[in-house]
């Protein structure tokens, strides 16, 4: 890697390590956020028609029982990926509690959802900067397939298909180049694939819970579920503003109009998912957090 390139993780490092829950700027940038996803919330709610009493329950369960768990299984296998990236041995346990804790930071106020990804990877044994550098690169490489796929599968108009398709083409290639700088070219060739089936299969889920949510509000969504889809990825990936809170959300609203939809729908359609993945991940890092301090109070000598 360049002396450029670790330079710049390096700050990005030292900003990951000064949004902390008690840190002036932890708490200014989490209020923006929060008073933002409020509004939009309440704006949403207040531009589009949809009657609560008319909401399909059950597509909503759909989502917290079956979409939000496939999202799970799929970054579980992309942190089995990122480590055989950098040859470390990763079981499935461990990969699957990194998974929740990291989704629970992502979806929680907290800046915390790279960190658990990056400290998981470390406590496997990998060094911090190419530790970093895989995480970063992992989710480029995310956000690259739900770019290609909204292009070609989101029922944009032709123009705008080609052109968000060639975005994600070439985000895929800085993924691409990033990770071979980490893994060597050899070696990231064998592991391509799986790379590739990693990012599908969250894009696939996160598209899939759009869908189900959408339907649950009497929305047809279709495969423009996969242009909305692009939010929570951008959402996901966004370090310095707490959990991405409101990002996802407003680009969501930004982009409904191009397949059709009000952008309060929109907003709304993934803030419901939000909150989903919350009550999913939220109740399973609660049940971790009590399983490892019981734990260790048991190994405490008496």
């Amino acid at each position: 890697m360049s002396v450029r390139e670790i330079g710049w993780m390096g700050v990005l490092a030292g900003r990951l390590r000064d949004m902390k829950p008690d840190s002036l700027l932890y708490r200014l940038v989490f209020g923006l956020a929060a008073m933002t996803f409020a509004v939009g919330l309440f704006l949403s709610l207040a531009s589009t028609s949809i009657k609560w009493s008319q909401v399909n329950w059950f597509a909503l369960l759909l989502v917290v029982c079956a979409g939000v768990p496939a999202m799970t299984v799929a970054n579980a296998y992309e942190s089995q990926v990122s480590a055989r990236i950098l040859r470390l041995p990763i079981g499935a346990a461990h990969a699957l509690r990194t998974t929740v804790l990291a989704t629970a930071a992502n979806l929680l106020p907290l800046p915390g959802g790279s960190l658990v990804r990056t400290k998981g990877l470390m406590n496997a044994g990998g060094s911090g900067r190419r530790a970093i550098a895989v995480t970063i690169g992992m989710a480029i490489a995310w956000l690259g397939v739900a770019l290609l796929m909204a292009g070609v599968l989101g029922g944009l108009r032709v123009a705008a298909a080609i052109g968000v398709g060639a975005v994600g083409i070439l985000v895929l290639a800085t993924a691409t180049m990033l990770l071979r700088r980490v893994a060597g070219s050899d070696r990231l060739r064998s592991l391509l694939g799986q790379v590739a089936l990693a990012e599908l299969m969250a894009t696939i889920a996160t598209a899939g819970r759009i869908w189900l949510v959408g339907a649950a509000l009497g929305t047809h969504v279709g495969l423009g579920a996969f242009v909305l889809g692009a939010a929570p990825v951008l959402g996901a990936i966004v370090v310095v503003v707490p959990a991405g809170l409101g990002v996802r959300e407003l680009v969501a609203a930004g982009t409904a109009p191009a397949i059709g939809l009000d952008p309060g729908v929109g907003y709304l359609i993934t803030a419901l998912d939000r909150i989903a993945g919350l009550i999913v991940h939220g109740l399973f890092a609660a049940v971790i957090a009590l399983v490892y301090r019981r734990a260790g109070s048991q190994a405490k000598p008496q």
